[in-house]
């Protein structure tokens, strides 16, 4: 959101908060948002089949929607998953007793400021908003837009994939993945050496580290079966440091991501946080996160509560919190709601 302040966003979705019952928030281009919400109850699943028939899926085609997959894509958040997160936040409730966004918009207008919220909450090295509303999301069916940071990224993690699983040379890949930034081709390339001549055997946490590198990148933005396939091609190498115990434990994490199977990512998480030894620090965040989303996508916001006290203090000592962990820690000590509602549901 451009001329605007997280905290400026913050004070006007908590007025939101406060007078609709449920609401959902997409982005229309990748700078303004739009905000669909209703005064009582929940808001009905929408029914995107009647979306796209007629002179409606026409329309939608000439700005570049032509899937529910489009739709989902641009989705932020809802009501569920933010009101935890703004709980957090010490910005006052914007109102016309207390007008805060008057006050304050005229200097973030004047100083051309940008709103990062939500692109820290879509930009993730986890499913995280797909995960906590329980959307299928399939990503090959994305059509291709320069201004959604979103869907750039998606091209880039099929560019890995491409690389990575499918063994594409860089002819077979020409014209694709103009958004994959260089550090990331490089630790590509890097792991695919490492694949085909096992340059770590003799420092696996170099190797782990490597690998995490390209999973973050690409598993929220693969469809489950590309997810999985570009694990196989790191765990059918016969390397010895993919032979080692550690590196098969966050194996079988990378692999319930790709899934986004909430259990089976709460148990790996569990075990790589009892016995990290071998386990890069910068690791450690990610283990926890994805474990305690497993949980609340799972529908278990008091384990997530526990894994969070239990280990919080060790892994973020010192440390400023990434926003999307902020949202999935505000959701796992929030004793008002829970868990979201959607994700109880499925």
């Amino acid at each position: 959101m451009y001329e605007f302040t997280d905290e400026l966003a913050a004070s006007i979705l908590k007025a939101l908060s406060q007078n609709f019952s449920d609401y959902v928030i997409y982005t229309t281009d990748g700078a303004n948002i739009l905000l669909i919400a209703i005064n009582e109850g929940e808001l009905p699943a929408p029914d995107w089949s009647a979306v796209f028939r007629g002179d409606m899926a026409d329309e939608l085609a000439r700005i570049d929607v032509n899937s529910e997959s489009d739709m989902l894509v641009r989705k932020l958040i809802e009501r569920d998953a933010l009101v935890p997160y703004l709980k957090r936040s010490p910005i006052p409730v914007n109102s016309d007793y207390f007008p805060y966004v008057d006050q304050h918009s005229a200097k973030a207008r004047y100083k051309g400021s940008q709103s990062e919220l939500f692109v820290s909450l879509t930009n993730p090295p986890l499913p995280v908003v797909e995960m906590l509303a329980g959307d299928e999301l399939r990503h090959t069916e994305l059509t291709s837009v320069p201004f959604l940071w979103r869907v750039q990224r998606h091209e880039s993690a099929r560019w890995i994939y491409r690389r990575l699983a499918e063994c594409a040379s860089f002819e077979e890949l020409a014209g694709t993945g103009r958004g994959v930034r260089p550090y990331v081709k490089h630790r590509t390339e890097l792991l695919r050496s490492e694949i085909q001549s096992c340059v770590f055997d003799g420092d696996a946490t170099k190797f782990r580290f490597s690998v995490h590198d390209i999973m973050a990148a690409t598993l929220p933005l693969l469809d489950t079966d590309e997810g999985l396939a570009l694990i196989d091609a790191v765990a059918n190498a016969s390397c010895a440091a993919q032979q080692e115990e550690q590196t098969q434990m966050l194996l079988d994490l990378y692999r319930a991501v790709a899934r986004r199977d909430g259990e089976s990512m709460a148990a790996a998480s569990a075990r790589l946080l009892e016995d990290d030894a071998g386990i890069p620090a910068v690791l450690h965040s990610y283990i926890l996160s994805a474990g305690m989303l497993g949980d609340i996508a799972a529908g278990r916001p008091d384990a997530a509560r526990n894994v969070w006290e239990r280990h919080a203090g060790q892994v973020f000592a010192d440390r400023e919190l990434p926003t999307h962990v902020e949202l999935i820690s505000s959701i796992a000590l929030d004793t008002d709601t829970g868990a979201p509602r959607l994700s109880d549901a499925r």
